[in-house]
């Protein structure tokens, strides 16, 4: 999600989206594929382990969210890991309508463009 400030990422409810999006995943893996894969693990103590605020999700890059600078130095640094392809979910939990219309459009004259003439350092 692309905003034009930081203020604007909380404002319009992203982190509480993201939270949202990852524990509908864990409730989906707990219900429909844990015994395949844990059959004789605890799931809810398992899982229970997993609770962490959701802003470590984006200081482990797990989520590009942030203003255009932040988007483009996320997107780099993926670049740089050999990425070549994203795949950007603008429209989950309950972000407005507004907010996401406008991180598409500040995607797509701000941020894509200058990936687009970005070379990346390959490690």
């Amino acid at each position: 999600h692309c905003s034009d400030s930081s203020e604007e990422i909380k404002a319009n409810g992203v982190f509480a989206a993201v939270d949202w999006w990852y524990r509908g995943l864990v409730d989906f893996i707990k219900k429909w594929e844990w015994e395949s894969v844990m059959p004789t693990g605890p799931v809810e103590e398992a899982f229970a382990a997993l609770e962490r605020p959701v802003e470590e999700y984006d200081d482990e890059d797990m989520i590009i969210v942030g203003d255009v600078d932040k988007c483009i130095r996320k997107m780099k640094r993926f670049a740089d890991m050999g990425v070549d392809h994203l795949l950007c979910y603008v429209q989950f939990g309950k972000i407005p309508h507004q907010a996401v219309m406008r991180s598409i459009e500040l995607l797509g004259t701000e941020v894509i463009p200058v990936l687009e003439k970005y070379d990346p350092v390959t490690v």
